[in-house]
């Protein structure tokens, strides 16, 4: 072998490498895709959504505390059936 790293790539089970070559990229890309995500989300609360005002601050306060995971779920119930509505009117 040429290099002692050649030798660790080998001692690794085939599997793990490929976890590893195919997870590598979605973790890169996993934390700016929530952070576009995440503020896309508030600003469509903010400027787009026609929910009543306790409800906007029933979402806001939701991003804030579920961070992500409130953004998406906020996407799956809301924010995608006003543009699904918008669009097909």
């Amino acid at each position: 072998m040429l290099s002692p790293w050649f030798q660790q790539v080998e001692a690794v089970p085939t599997y793990d490498l490929v976890l590893r070559i195919f997870a590598c990229p979605l973790a890169l890309l996993g934390g700016p895709a929530s952070l576009v995500l995440w503020f896309g989300m508030v600003a469509f609360l903010i400027r787009e959504d026609r929910s009543p005002a306790r409800v906007k601050a029933f979402w806001f306060v939701l991003f804030f505390t579920a961070s992500i995971f409130g953004a998406a779920f906020y996407f799956c119930k809301v924010c995608r059936k006003q543009v699904q509505g918008a669009t097909s009117s």
